[in-house]
C-alpha cells in the first residue's frame, strides 16, 4: 500500500492548470481509497473481454498507475445470453427469473445453467485463452 501511495504521489503529468487541479483531486480521491484495497476491491466483470469491467471508483487507482486489470471467466456470447451481461446484471437476472411470480420468466430463461462452471475458481477455458492473447510481455497487471 505504501509503495502504491508513493507511486500515485510521484505522478506529475504536464497539463493545463485546470486539468492539473482535476488530476490532483483524482489522486487525492485515490489516496483515500488506497487503505480499502487491503480488504478487497469492488470490481464488476462485463464478461465480454478479459479487461472489461464496469468502472468503479476503486479502478481509478489502477488507471492512474497504468496497471491493467484482468479476469478469466468468460462465456461465448454466441452461445449464451450470460456473455452479454455484466456480473451485477447476471445476478439480478438469475434472481428475477428464479424468484419471479411470472412462470414464463422461470421457465424461459435458464441463464444460470448457461454460464459454464469455472475450471479453477473463476476461470473458464475461453477466459484463459483470451488472457494468454491479451497479456503483454512485462506488463504489470492484477488478475481476478
Amino acid at each position: 500500500m505504501v509503495h502504491l501511495g508513493d507511486c500515485l504521489l510521484s505522478i506529475n503529468p504536464q497539463k493545463s492548470e485546470g486539468l492539473q487541479l482535476h488530476f490532483q483531486h483524482t489522486v487525492h480521491d485515490a489516496m483515500t481509497m488506497l487503505p480499502k484495497l487491503a480488504t478487497g476491491l469492488d470490481v464488476t466483470e462485463q464478461f465480454t473481454g478479459v479487461s472489461d469491467f464496469e468502472y468503479t471508483f476503486e479502478c481509478r487507482i489502477f488507471a492512474l498507475l497504468g496497471i491493467a486489470l484482468h479476469y478469466g471467466r468468460l462465456v461465448d456470447p454466441q452461445t449464451s445470453e450470460a456473455g452479454k451481461l455484466s456480473c451485477n446484471q447476471l445476478v439480478e437476472k438469475i434472481f428475477t427469473c428464479k424468484y419471479s411470480s411470472n412462470t414464463s420468466l422461470i421457465t424461459d430463461s435458464p441463464i444460470a445453467e448457461q454460464f459454464p462452471e469455472p475450471i479453477d475458481t473463476a476461470r473458464t477455458y475461453r477466459g484463459l485463452c483470451e488472457l494468454m492473447a491479451a497479456a503483454k510481455k512485462s506488463e504489470l497487471s492484477v488478475l481476478f
